[in-house]
C-alpha cells in the first residue's frame, strides 16, 4: 500500500494521539477503512492480530508484536505475534530494558537499528536489522506497545513511518481496550452463572459428606487449580481438622491444624485470603503430608458470621500459578455461601444424630417398659400358681394315692376270681381310672417342678444312650415312624441326665402329638470339631410365626387340655445345664428343636449315670405314654 507523506515529514511527534485532520486527510479512505475493521472486532486475540498486521501493511515491515501491561504482576506481558516464534506469546518482559524502557520512560516511539533483546538466547531474533516501537496509549495511559521489525538491510525507518504507526497505534489502542471490557464482560457474566449454579449446587443438599466435596470441588475450579482440601473448626478439639481432598493425598485426611498455624491458620485467623507461591508447609502434620508436591497454596476462610467455621485450599504444583483480583473476589464470594451451607448441613445432621440417639433411647426405654410389664404379669401369674400348686398337690396326692392302691387291688381280685362276662369292662375301665391318674400324677408333678428350683447335678452324660434309652420308654403310635441317626464319635458333656431326660421326653411327645395323623419322627445327634447338638424333627402341623415368640412363655398354649408348662420347663432344663436351644418351624410342614452343650473332656461314663437317671424316673415316667399337655 502507497501513502501520501504527511504536510510536516521533519516535525517530532510525541505520544500517540490521533493525527490531525489536515494530516489525516493525506491518509484518505485506506486508512480509516482499516481502522473501522479493527474497531468492529470484538475478539481481544483477532484484534490484537489486526492491529499488528495493520501497522506491518503500513510501514511494510516483516514482523511485529503487541504487549500489554498487566497492572497485578507489574509486567508487560507478550499476547500477541506475527511471523515471530510461537515461545514468545505469554512471556513477560521487564518495562526497564532496551527499547520498550525508551518507550515507557518517554512516552515516545522509538527505533533502534540491530538491537539486542534481554532474555534467553532461544528468544533473541538475530535476522532483526531494525526496528520501531511505538506505545498503545488512551489519553495519558500507556496500555502496551506495538512494535515492528525487518529483516532487510535496504528498508530503513523514518519519521514518517513513527508518525504513520502512532497514528495506527492511537486507533488500536482504543480497539484493544473496547475488545477487553467486552470479553472481561462476557466472561465475568459467563462466570457469574457458573458462580450461581455452584452455589445452588452446595445449597441443595443437606448431607454434609456431599456439601464438602461440591465446595471443594467448585473451589478448587474457580481458582483454577487443581488440588484442595478442606478443613473444620472442631471445638472439642480446638484445632482445625481436614475432612475431605481432591488430587491430594489421602493421608492429609484427620491432619490437624492449629489456629494461627500455617498459611492455611493465619487465613482464617486473619479472615483473608493469603496466597503462597513457593509453598513450603511450616506445620509437621501438613509437612509430613504435602511436603514437595505444592508450589503455590491459595488458604480462603470459610467465615459465617464473623466466625471462621474452616478453611477451603486450593494447591497447584506450579509455584508461578497467577490468581487475578477478579477470580479472588469471586472465590470470597463463594466461600461465605459455602460457609453458610456447611454450617446448614453440619447442623442438620447433629440434629438428625441426636433425634436418632433420643428416638433409640424412647424405643429402648418402650421395649424395658413391656418387658418389666410382662415380667410383672408373670410373676403375678406365677405366685398365683404357686399357691394352687400348693393346694393342687395336698388336696389331689392322697385321692390320687387311694384311687391308685384301690385299682390294683381289683385287679389282683379279678386275676383270682372269674366274674364272667363283665370282666373284660372292668378290666377297660379300670385302664382308664389308672391311665387318668398317671396323668393327673404327672401333671401335679410338672407343676412342682416348675415352682421349685431347678439346680442341676452335672455328670458325665453320653447323649446317644441318653436318647436310646428314653425312647425305649416311649410308646411311638403305629402311625408315627421313628428314625434314628446318632452320631458315632458324640463327645461326652457335663449336664444333670433327670432334667435331660425330662427335656427330651417332653420334646418327643410334643412332636407326636403334633402329627395327629401320622408321620415322621427323626432323632439325631451330631458333632461338627464343636458343641454336641440334638435334633429333634417330626413332621406335623407346625407352629405359625404368631406361636413362635411365645412357645417358652409360662402358661402359654394353644391346646385344650394342658397348663402351658412343657416347653417352658425345656428350656430351664437345658439353660441350666449350658445348653443352646434353637427352634424352626414351617406350618404344615413340621418342627425341628435344635439342642446343643458344650463338649467337654470328661472321663466315660460310669454306670452310676445311667442308675442316677433310673432313679430320677418317677414310676409315672415309666408308665406314661401319652403326651404331656402345654
Amino acid at each position: 500500500m502507497k501513502l501520501p507523506k504527511p504536510e510536516k515529514p521533519s516535525e517530532k511527534r510525541s505520544g500517540s494521539k490521533p493525527l490531525p485532520a489536515e494530516a489525516a486527510v493525506h491518509l484518505g479512505n485506506p486508512f480509516y477503512k482499516m481502522v473501522a475493521g479493527l474497531s468492529a472486532e470484538c475478539l481481544p486475540s483477532k484484534v490484537l492480530k489486526r492491529a499488528i498486521q495493520g501497522g506491518m501493511d503500513l510501514l511494510g515491515l516483516d514482523s511485529g508484536e503487541i504487549a500489554l501491561w498487566d497492572e497485578e504482576r507489574r509486567r508487560l506481558v507478550l499476547r500477541s505475534t506475527q511471523n515471530m516464534s510461537a515461545d514468545f506469546e505469554g512471556r513477560t518482559r521487564p518495562p526497564e530494558e532496551g527499547i520498550i524502557g525508551e518507550v515507557f520512560r518517554t512516552g515516545k516511539t522509538a527505533v533502534e537499528e540491530n538491537p539486542l533483546f534481554p532474555g534467553p538466547e532461544k528468544f533473541k531474533e538475530k535476522s532483526c536489522r531494525a526496528a520501531i516501537a511505538t506505545p498503545l496509549k488512551i489519553g495519558d495511559e500507556i496500555i502496551g506497545f506495538l512494535r515492528l521489525q525487518t529483516a532487510s538491510l535496504k528498508r530503513k525507518i523514518s519519521e514518517q513511518d513513527a508518525l504513520l504507526l502512532e497514528a495506527w497505534a492511537g486507533h488500536a489502542a482504543i480497539a484493544i481496550r473496547n475488545a477487553e471490557r467486552f470479553e472481561a464482560n462476557r466472561r465475568r457474566s459467563a462466570r457469574s452463572e457458573i458462580l450461581q449454579r455452584n452455589i445452588k449446587e452446595i445449597n441443595s443438599s443437606l448431607s454434609l459428606a456431599t456439601v464438602l466435596r461440591q465446595a471443594l470441588r467448585h473451589g478448587v475450579k474457580l481458582c483454577g487449580m487443581e488440588s484442595g482440601w478442606i478443613l473444620l473448626w472442631d471445638d472439642p478439639e480446638e484445632c482445625f481438622v481436614v475432612k475431605t481432598v481432591v488430587n491430594a493425598p489421602e493421608a492429609l485426611v484427620g491432619k490437624r491444624l492449629k489456629w494461627g498455624e500455617d498459611l492455611p491458620g493465619r487465613a482464617a485467623q486473619e479472615q483473608r485470603i493469603l496466597i503462597a507461591n513457593d509453598y513450603g508447609p511450616e506445620s509437621p502434620p501438613f509437612s509430613a503430608a504435602i511436603a514437595g508436591r505444592f508450589g503455590a497454596l491459595m488458604a480462603i476462610p470459610l467465615v459465617r458470621r464473623e466466625k471462621p467455621i474452616g478453611i477451603l485450599c486450593c494447591a497447584a504444583e506450579e509455584s508461578d500459578r497467577h490468581v487475578s483480583k477478579v477470580v479472588q473476589k469471586e472465590v470470597e464470594l463463594f466461600s461465605r455461601h459455602a460457609a453458610v451451607a456447611i454450617f446448614n448441613a453440619d447442623t442438620f445432621q447433629s440434629l438428625r444424630t441426636a433425634s436418632g440417639e433420643l428416638e433409640q433411647k424412647m424405643e429402648g426405654a418402650a421395649r424395658e417398659s413391656h418387658l418389666l410389664r410382662e415380667q410383672m404379669v408373670r410373676k403375678e401369674k406365677l405366685a398365683a400358681l404357686g399357691q394352687i400348686v400348693g393346694s393342687v398337690n395336698h388336696e389331689f396326692r392322697q385321692p390320687l394315692e387311694v384311687i391308685t392302691n384301690a385299682v390294683y387291688y381289683l385287679k389282683a381280685q379279678m386275676e383270682r376270681n372269674d366274674i364272667g362276662p363283665i370282666k373284660k369292662e372292668f378290666e377297660r375301665f379300670l385302664n382308664i381310672i389308672s391311665e387318668e391318674c398317671v396323668n393327673t400324677t404327672d401333671l401335679v408333678n410338672e407343676l412342682l417342678n416348675f415352682t421349685r428350683k431347678k439346680d442341676a447335678a452335672p455328670l458325665a452324660v453320653d447323649l446317644n444312650k441318653l436318647l436310646e434309652s428314653q425312647l425305649q420308654r416311649i410308646q411311638i403310635p403305629d402311625k408315627v415312624r421313628l428314625k434314628k441317626r446318632f452320631a458315632p464319635a458324640l463327645p461326652m458333656i457335663h449336664a444333670d441326665p433327670v432334667q435331660l431326660s425330662r427335656a427330651f421326653q417332653n420334646i418327643i411327645l410334643n412332636g407326636i402329638q403334633a402329627m395327629p395323623k401320622g408321620g415322621v419322627l427323626h432323632v439325631s445327634t451330631e458333632s461338627s470339631s464343636g458343641p454336641a447338638a440334638v435334633a429333634i424333627r417330626d413332621s406335623g402341623i407346625g407352629i405359625s410365626p404368631d406361636h413362635m415368640k411365645k412357645i417358652f412363655e409360662p402358661l402359654f398354649t394353644t391346646k385344650v387340655k394342658g397348663v402351658g408348662l412343657g416347653l417352658s420347663l425345656v428350656k430351664e432344663y437345658v439353660e441350666a445345664n449350658q445348653g443352646r436351644i434353637e427352634v424352626q418351624s414351617k406350618v404344615g410342614a413340621g418342627t425341628t428343636f435344635r439342642i446343643s452343650f458344650p463338649a467337654l473332656p470328661l472321663p466315660e461314663p460310669s454306670r452310676a449315670s445311667l442308675a442316677h437317671l433310673e432313679e430320677g424316673s418317677s414310676e409315672g415316667e415309666k408308665k406314661r405314654h401319652s403326651g404331656i399337655r402345654f
